[in-house]
């Protein structure tokens, strides 16, 4: 029978090798560079979008039968693509100035993760194939990535625009799919508290670096990736049934939106009787 302090020594020592096997095991979890300390990523403007990007030709058919249907003079009939530019917005379900902290964490200073960092790399891979494919810089192509992106009435008449946020709700169209990717995304950057200071986002270097942060956000960006990959989706069309006016919970009517003024259609203006009008159908709303 074995004594009580040998039982005792023999855990500690299986402890001990347990805990070597777990650090070894796990290494490869935590990115090089910086362990202390903040991580300062800067926040420039948003870059202009590239002008390759069109509206789709189901938010252009709409516009036109809306403004048809107001019986302008034919020679007054304004663009479709002029008078879709003013009241309507590609919406970021990643706000695109997260999407710029994800390029500068990719092209961090190696003092604050290591250029040689196997998550670090995977994170830049991932990202040059979420881009919007062109010759456009990184940062342009991020930030007006289309499985981002989808289309809907400008901020001004948004009740539930989210500014610098994220979107909550998901466009009833929407591939679930896809929703999940971009979530999964906004959850892991939520975790690790990037924090918006306005002209940077700053992380901690210790959750990043030293506590396997990066290769949680990695793994979304790569797992968002292979979504894009496999799915080369548009920037996703408008629906008017995914939308409501909040106050008669009635289907988005593009008609309404049709402004006038001398009896012309105006296109560089918005109804102002429509600011804060419409928002994304909820889930339990037909």
């Amino acid at each position: 029978m074995k004594s009580t302090s040998g039982n005792r020594t023999v855990r500690v020592l299986q402890q001990c090798m347990f805990a070597m096997f777990f650090l070894l095991a796990s290494q490869s979890s935590f990115a090089a560079g910086k362990t202390s300390g903040l991580i300062h990523l800067p926040i420039d403007g948003r870059p202009p979008i590239p002008t390759a990007i069109n509206w789709s030709a189901e938010l252009l058919n709409a516009a036109n039968a809306a403004l048809a249907a107001k019986n302008p003079p034919a020679a007054a009939m304004p663009s479709a693509t002029t008078w879709v530019g003013t009241n309507f917005s590609r919406h970021h379900i990643i706000p695109q100035q997260y999407l710029q902290a994800l390029v500068g964490l990719s092209q961090a200073a190696d003092s604050d993760i290591a250029d040689t960092d196997a998550n670090k790399l995977a994170l830049q891979a991932a990202l040059r194939k979420i881009r919007y494919p062109s010759a456009a810089p990184l940062l342009t192509g991020m930030v007006w990535a289309p499985v981002n992106l989808f289309e809907g009435p400008v901020g001004f008449l948004r009740s539930d625009e989210p500014g610098n946020d994220f979107e909550l709700n998901k466009p009833r169209s929407f591939d679930e799919k896809r929703w999940n990717a971009l979530r999964n995304v906004v959850d892991v950057m939520t975790v690790l508290e990037f924090s918006n200071q306005g002209t940077e986002f700053t992380v901690s270097a210790q959750t990043l670096n030293a506590r396997g942060g990066l290769a949680k956000l990695t793994a979304a960006v790569v797992d968002l990736a292979k979504y894009t990959q496999a799915n080369p989706v548009p920037i996703h069309r408008f629906a008017n049934a995914d939308w409501v006016d909040g106050r008669s919970l009635s289907a988005i009517n593009l008609q309404d939106l049709v402004g006038f003024s001398n009896s012309l259609i105006v296109t560089d203006s918005l109804v102002a009787s429509k600011k804060n009008a419409y928002r994304l159908k909820l889930k339990n709303e037909r």
